[in-house]
């Protein structure tokens, strides 16, 4: 029998702008890799592998501005461990891959905040491997996924993404 997917597949409609740091080629091969193995498990959409650092830009200008001057203080590349594998019946946070203690991806989010005029917000960061609606039995069908935990790689440049629409038709708008 096929296996059963313990993710949903309604796909929410995204909208607004995102700032995400992107892996280095090597972390993007493993993080793919990753992403095929929770997919089998979860029928969500495919997506860039990424970390975001802020999202919610209501247009390309803000989220460009913020990007912008946030690009001109980024000293990557920044590394990275991933050490943790999390379910969460968050869409799009379905199976992500926790990172360690960082300093630096903190400093990052609470500057993107300063320049964006919010107010501090909780941040994990987090690399997300599938989206859908995660049912109780999905983490325990990803020990494969866990087993190759941890994962050390590096974060080289931030991306300026427009989340308009599913998941397969958003788009890089500014790379730094």
């Amino acid at each position: 029998t096929p296996p059963v997917n313990a993710c949903a597949s309604q796909s929410p409609v995204g909208h607004g702008y995102a700032i995400w740091l992107m892996p280095d080629a090597g972390l993007r091969t493993c993080c793919l890799q990753l992403m095929e193995a929770a997919g089998a498990h979860c029928d969500g959409p495919h997506f860039a592998p990424h970390l975001t650092v802020l999202s919610g830009f209501q247009t390309p200008d803000e989220a460009l501005r913020v990007a912008l001057t946030m690009s001109e203080g980024f000293t990557g590349p920044l590394p990275v461990r991933l050490t943790g594998l999390a379910c969460s019946e968050h869409y799009f946070q379905a199976v992500t891959l926790r990172t360690g203690p960082c300093a630096a991806l903190r400093d990052l989010r609470a500057r993107a905040e300063r320049l964006a005029h919010r107010p501090p917000g909780a941040y994990s960061p987090h690399l997300s491997l599938a989206y859908g609606r995660a049912t109780s039995a999905l983490e325990s069908q990803l020990g494969e996924i866990r087993s190759r935990l941890p994962l050390d790689g590096t974060l080289d440049r931030l991306e300026t993404w427009q989340l308009v629409g599913h998941a397969h038709q958003w788009a890089r708008i500014d790379a730094r």
